[in-house]
């Protein structure tokens, strides 16, 4: 690998990096990038049946989760890519 390229690869594959949450109950499934904004968002049609304020901390929840898991992806991606440029 051309070390010149190294941090523009990284920044690309961090880019594309998603993390991704359901709640127990399959009602709020969000999709988050590594920055935290949601990507997706998919709320089940049964949803509904729910108070507002329970269906905002669903959202919340996973929103949360979705973006730890990107964040932990993209901690991954890093450690791969700097000891690929180790070799």
């Amino acid at each position: 690998m051309n070390a010149g390229h190294a941090p523009d690869q990284l920044d690309q594959a961090i880019a594309r990096i998603r993390g991704q949450a359901k709640s127990a109950d399959r009602m709020v499934a969000v999709e988050a990038d590594v920055t935290g904004r949601i990507t997706d968002l998919l709320i089940s049609p049964h949803a509904r049946e729910l108070e507002p304020e329970v269906l905002a901390a669903k959202i919340v929840e996973q929103h949360r989760a979705a973006r730890m898991r990107a964040e932990e992806l993209s901690r991954q991606a890093i450690t791969a890519m700097t000891d690929r440029g180790r070799e």
